[in-house]
């Protein structure tokens, strides 16, 4: 299943996951770190929106404990851009979803 061409896991955005405990579940999916707890309103709160690859890999070393040194710097930037990629996708199907001008939700840090 994870390996078929239209599976979620060859589709989707990347994602990563990591339990903190009571305080709730660190995400990061795509460019979107977020946390997850059912005390919070809505129950997740977006804590930022990743725009350098620099950044990326720093968040992921950082707060997943994923050091991705096997990666060569020409299969980072090729992630990287395959992420840059997905998200701007998604912040402007995004924006037509909701009637913004995408320019309006780019601003806000969506």
């Amino acid at each position: 299943y994870w390996a078929d061409d239209s599976s979620p896991y060859r589709t989707g955005p990347v994602v990563l996951h990591r339990r903190l405990g009571s305080e709730g579940v660190l995400s990061l999916v795509g460019c979107v770190l977020k946390l997850s707890n059912p005390a919070l309103p809505g129950k997740s709160k977006e804590l930022a929106v990743i725009v350098t690859s620099e950044e990326w890999f720093e968040v992921v070393r950082e707060r997943f404990g994923m050091r991705l040194d096997d990666l060569s710097d020409e299969e980072r930037a090729r992630l990287w851009d395959i992420l840059a990629s997905e998200h701007a996708a998604w912040t402007s199907s995004r924006a037509k979803a909701d009637g913004a001008p995408l320019a309006a939700l780019n601003a806000s840090g969506m």
